[in-house]
């Protein structure tokens, strides 16, 4: 894992300012079950220490996402999130607003939410089970070639969210144990994630 795990790579251009009126505790509850889980959160002996996984859901405006390095964080409120107003994929491009500067992957959400209408929620959380057992569970894997947080990762999901059902998973190849889930409620977007641990875990025991 590259020691830049985490670190923003896109072009971000910020406004610092207060958000409102936007709910997230189904999202944070969500958080809050992957992090007991271990597939969101930050621990001193993984990625060298930085944080990883970060969830998103649609807005009138954009979608919210969780803000950057915040993995550590036992639950989180509205401030801990960024809004994601505006983005271009092809000059790797953000513009976002909140008290906090998004996520790293910002841009892999935001060309789900802009491929796909029917997307309210996109969950990236870090599962070495899920992702060594992709293959087995026909989940579909992005070029082990293309980083994470680059204009080549968002196009590779781009494919690969275009041709599949709803709620859909892929994973990551070139972002080590990286696992994609996306889905119309927050429900069925993280049901399909810990049903994919559950089969995942069973598939390397064997």
């Amino acid at each position: 894992m590259s020691t830049a795990e985490g670190v923003i790579r896109f072009e971000l251009d910020h406004v610092n300012a207060d958000l409102h009126s936007i709910k997230v505790s189904e999202i944070d509850a969500w958080r809050c079950l992957f992090k007991q889980v271990g597939i969101i959160g930050r621990f001193d002996d993984r990625y060298d220490g930085y944080g990883f996984g970060n969830l998103s859901q649609r807005t009138g405006g954009g979608f919210l996402i969780s803000g950057t390095q915040t993995g550590s964080k036992a639950t989180t409120v509205l401030k801990d999130y960024a809004e994601v107003t505006d983005w271009n994929a092809k000059l790797n491009a953000i513009t976002s607003r909140g008290t906090i500067k998004p996520s790293s992957e910002s841009l892999t959400h935001a060309v789900i939410y802009e491929l796909r209408n029917e997307v309210e929620y996109v969950f990236h959380v870090h599962s070495p089970e899920i992702w060594k057992a992709a293959a087995d569970l026909n989940i579909p894997i992005t070029d082990p070639d293309i980083p994470y947080g680059t204009p080549e990762m968002a196009q590779a999901v781009r494919r690969r969210v275009s041709e599949a059902e709803l709620p859909g998973v892929l994973s990551m190849g070139g972002h080590e144990d990286g696992i994609i889930g996306y889905g119309r409620t927050a429900s069925e977007t993280g049901l399909l994630l810990m049903r994919c641990l559950v089969d995942a875990i069973g598939v390397l025991r064997r």
